[in-house]
């Protein structure tokens, strides 16, 4: 779907923001994410869906 890529070079410079998520080489949002020992999971969109202590087994492929 490419949303991560689109909002890495148009949506969110527009507005003065930088994305904080990983993008997938294809353009998606990497669907596991993590900011030190927060661990999440995001949606097609990039949205936070779950805060877990460690990744799930299948890494939120689940979420993807």
């Amino acid at each position: 779907n490419c949303n991560c890529a689109r909002d890495t070079m148009i949506y969110f410079p527009e507005r003065g923001m930088t994305v904080t998520e990983i993008c997938l080489a294809n353009g998606n949002y990497q669907p596991h994410q993590n900011v030190g020992d927060v661990y999440y999971c995001v949606d097609t969109d990039g949205y936070p869906i779950e805060f877990l202590d460690e990744w799930p087994s299948d890494r939120c492929a689940s979420y993807a």
